[in-house]
């Protein structure tokens, strides 16, 4: 009796497991190496060229760089050298940017010597995968610059640094700017001092100058920065009608206006275009340069001062005239409802929250393609806590990172909507990204966006919501491919990660992914036992 009792269970299982299996996509392939020892590190880069994967890997004792070839069928591990920090650095650097520049590698830090604050590159190359030279002063800056606390071995995300580092759309020039530390801490009685430094692909400073702002820092915030094909650095700031500091007034009206800078190449000189947005709040503004040279900037709109968003904003500021276009695209609330669960569809049709789903959304990527249109790819992200009391901590809280849906909206050269798609996703963790979130890649006329997914969630119906999907745990690495031209998509598996050729991997990260060619990409994964594995992803 217990052995049928056991082979029913043993039936039952292998059911169930058959039902949740998804058929994996004949969109991809893949191959996996062989193993190869681990490398770990606190933050991992990926670098690829000419068919080779340059990895690094950073600790704060040590650094380990690692080549792989990928010429072949599968990824072939070629070599590793490790790196004491101590005999690398001086004492209490903080690392500032890992980049490449016109085909080089460096590896940018600062460091404070009590009077001076100062910026310092190491180059490495990749063809040896190794350090090479010495640390290379790339600039000072006489007395102290915001940004992180001194000594901290990691990279910060732009904006948190005290150098940050904007990149011209062919690549080619680099802008590196800083805000010095204000001498009065009244914001209404000081004025922000910005560094604007300009750098050429051979990672040489052309030149440096500091800038002082036309408003008190009160009344004013940059929110993004660009630098174009002349090397004039722009930046886009709101501009306070009061000391307030707030979006809105008492009455709700808007209380702030946008102003473009521009500060040509060499100069201190601050040439302003005003940009009047009316009755609207816009905000999360992104600035890049476009086909023709004009200055774009895309962002949300709402009527309130809350972080909703009522619909996307592109305004072309253009680069002979100094004239600028506001286009306005509502979200349509057929897209808003889209892929949510009954009880938030209901929220939206009793009007408690028209926005519900449209809350918190960020610029992941923006691609402009040769006729000029542009694709936006927008992800809906947010912070949450959850009630953990322990015995030790009673009032303790848990905080989470909300990774959901990804709102993908193409712009003609006109400032048109051509079409708009939301693609759903539900990812939660407990550090920023981990696995979550998504890589973008575009091959020819299709968008490819790649992400770890619930087992469950394959082609839903518009009034299904997805099922979580908790980081680190068993999932999905899957695609949605979408069409250039209308916006079509498909919703396919590439592979499950308890099931690469007949092994389970692990730390999965969506930073761990490196384009290498148009039509294939790798993966670094770890499968245990102190050994990690590469998998190349063809695109078929």
């Amino acid at each position: 009796m217990m052995k049928k009792h056991l082979m029913l269970l043993a039936l039952l299982l292998n059911a169930w497991i058959t039902m949740a299996q998804k058929e994996l996509s004949a969109d991809y392939s893949y191959t996996v190496s062989n193993t190869y020892e681990v490398c770990d590190g606190f933050e991992k880069f990926y670098f690829s060229k000419n068919d080779q994967i340059l990895t690094i890997k950073i600790k704060r004792k040590e650094i380990f760089i690692q080549k792989f070839d990928s010429k072949e069928e599968k990824i072939v591990f070629k070599s590793k050298k490790r790196y004491e920090v101590a005999k690398l650095f001086p004492k209490d650097v903080q690392l500032e940017k890992l980049m490449e520049i016109g085909n080089r590698y460096y590896l940018f830090y600062s460091l404070w010597d009590g009077r001076v604050e100062q910026l310092f590159s190491r180059e490495i190359d990749f063809d040896k995968g190794e350090f090479i030279g010495k640390n290379t002063l790339v600039l000072k800056v006489e007395g102290k610059v915001t940004g992180s606390a001194m000594g901290a071995f990691y990279i910060l995300p732009d904006g948190a640094a005290k150098f940050n580092f904007v990149t011209s759309k062919e690549g080619n020039k680099i802008l590196i700017h800083y805000t010095k530390k204000p001498k009065k801490k009244r914001d209404t009685k000081s004025w922000n001092i910005i560094g604007v430094c300009l750098m050429d692909e051979n990672a040489n400073v052309t030149s440096q100058q500091e800038v002082k702002m036309p408003y008190t820092r009160r009344r004013m915030g940059i929110s993004d920065y660009a630098i174009d094909a002349e090397a004039n650095t722009y930046m886009m700031a709101n501009v306070y009608h009061d000391d307030s500091e707030e979006m809105s007034k008492k009455d709700k009206s808007v209380n702030y206006h946008l102003e473009l800078f521009k500060i040509p190449a060499g100069s201190t000189e601050i040439n302003i275009t005003k940009i009047e947005i009316k009755d609207n709040f816009v905000f999360a503004k992104k600035l890049f340069e476009d086909k023709e040279g004009n200055i774009v900037c895309t962002g949300f709109y709402n009527n309130t001062d809350e972080y909703d968003a009522d619909g996307i904003a592109v305004i072309k500021i253009h680069k002979e005239r100094g004239q600028y276009n506001i286009f306005t695209h509502e979200i349509p609330t057929e897209i808003v409802k889209s892929y949510l669960s009954e009880k938030e569809r209901k929220e939206i049709d009793k009007g408690d929250d028209p926005n519900v789903d449209m809350l918190w959304l960020w610029y992941r990527d923006l691609v402009t393609n040769e006729d000029g249109s542009m694709v936006l790819f927008i992800e809906h992200f947010s912070i949450g806590s959850v009630f953990s009391p322990t015995p030790d901590k009673p009032l303790e809280n848990t905080y989470t990172t909300n990774f959901r849906d990804i709102l993908v909206t193409k712009i003609d050269a006109q400032g048109n909507l051509s079409w708009m798609k939301k693609l759903p996703k539900r990812q939660v963790g407990l550090q920023y990204k981990g696995g979550l979130s998504f890589k973008y890649i575009n091959v020819g006329n299709y968008h490819y966006v790649f992400f770890l997914d619930d087992i469950k969630n394959h082609n839903l119906s518009k009034d299904q919501a997805p099922e979580e999907y908790f980081d680190g745990r068993d999932g999905y690495f899957t695609s949605f491919k979408i069409k250039d031209t209308d916006g079509s998509y498909v919703n396919s598996p590439v592979f499950n990660l308890q099931d690469v050729e007949g092994m389970p991997v692990y730390q999965f990260g969506i930073g761990r992914i490196v384009e290498v060619a148009e039509n294939y990409f790798a993966v670094e994964v770890y499968k245990k036992e102190k050994e990690d594995v590469m998998i190349k992803v063809h695109i078929n």
